[in-house]
């Protein structure tokens, strides 16, 4: 399964339709790029392997702020949506709210923070 798609532009970008704010990126090397996202060996994999979610990894999107570590966004399996903290190491299941769209309007209207969103540390 490839999980970035070429822009046109010979950018890799995640598969995702939504505009996303200044402090976000789907571009696959802001992501992290394989150190990260490797289907079988990337930090996020194993991160989920050592917390037994299982299931299909599809990256979503990354908060990458100027003075922090990122934030990346990622659906799992049958289409949840999980946050991972890169400067703690933690996993949150986001549970509201459960759309993309709707995760990047609450960042819009309330600021790119993981406090912005309802989550279930996992």
């Amino acid at each position: 399964m490839n999980l970035f798609k070429d822009n046109g532009n010979g950018q890799l970008v995640t598969d995702i339709d939504v505009q996303l704010l200044d402090e976000c990126t789907n571009d696959f090397i802001e992501m992290g790029a394989d150190e990260m996202w490797d289907e079988e060996t990337g930090h996020i994999k194993v991160q989920c392997l050592e917390r037994d979610l299982e299931g299909d990894l599809k990256p979503l999107f990354s908060i990458v702020p100027e003075s922090n570590a990122p934030t990346h966004f990622f659906q799992l399996g049958s289409g949840d949506i999980y946050a991972f903290t890169a400067s703690d190491q933690q996993m949150f299941k986001v549970t509201e709210p459960d759309s993309v769209a709707g995760i990047v309007a609450r960042f819009a209207e309330m600021g790119p923070h993981l406090f912005a969103l309802r989550v279930e540390q996992v």
